[in-house]
């Protein structure tokens, strides 16, 4: 009996251990404000080493990603948007680091720029 319940005990604690990870949520900046990118794939680069795909949900959230304790720099790339770059996010151990990337439509980007000219 004794050693179910310590088996019982190991198990939750081991259930309730929060690794260290970031979050990223993706918004879209158009004309009218910005919104949460939905259904968009993403190539994801942290610190130029650390790469993969995956696509945002209709809210946005691109996932969570477990990483170990230290400072990135996050790349986002889709062909449609111009490229983002988020530096120095700080991973601490055994935290959720949430990062909120905004991308712009090319075509808004190019009709932005040719207004400056």
């Amino acid at each position: 009996m004794k050693n179910i319940l310590i088996i019982i005990l190991i198990f939750f604690g081991a259930c309730t251990l929060k690794s260290q990870s970031i979050r990223i949520t993706v918004n879209e900046k158009t004309p009218e404000g910005v919104k949460p990118l939905a259904n968009t794939k993403f190539e994801i680069t942290l610190n130029d080493t650390i790469k993969t795909e995956l696509t945002t949900g209709s809210d946005g959230i691109l996932g969570k990603i477990a990483l170990d304790p230290g400072v990135y720099k996050l790349l986002l790339v889709n062909n449609k948007f111009s490229h983002s770059e988020t530096k120095d996010i700080v991973v601490s151990d055994k935290k959720l680091t949430a990062v909120t990337v905004i991308c712009t439509p090319v075509a808004v980007q190019n009709h932005i720029k040719k207004k400056t000219k």
